[in-house]
């Protein structure tokens, strides 16, 4: 499904409910199924304790990048994507832990 919906969503119309709605399984798909395989290398504590560490920090840089510009340049959130969390859309932590751990363990596989 997750697959499915990353091929789909470009196709959809931009800023519509649908590609909203669409891009939101994409990140949780991606999330759960990174989480899925955290379990099944790390467990389930050493898991439950990255995704916590990797949503507070995540939540804190994208706040301080909406407010400053810093460290990725001037941006803004619309209301689109909803809950926020600290004016942070609650969907954003989740992907940055469904792309930052798939990341680390390729760093990590390459480097030793």
């Amino acid at each position: 499904m997750t697959v499915a919906g990353m091929v789909a969503t470009p196709l959809l119309a931009q800023g519509g409910r649908a590609r909203r709605v669409l891009s939101t399984v994409v990140v949780v798909g991606s999330f759960t199924t990174t989480a899925a395989n955290a379990v099944r290398r790390w467990g389930a504590p050493r898991t439950a304790a990255a995704g916590a560490v990797t949503a507070v920090a995540t939540t804190i840089v994208e706040r301080v990048g909406t407010q400053t510009g810093l460290p990725f340049g001037r941006y803004t959130y619309t209301g689109a994507l909803r809950p926020h969390v600290a004016h942070v859309p609650a969907i954003v932590p989740l992907a940055w832990f469904a792309m930052g751990l798939p990341a680390r363990e390729a760093a990590h596989a390459a480097l030793g």
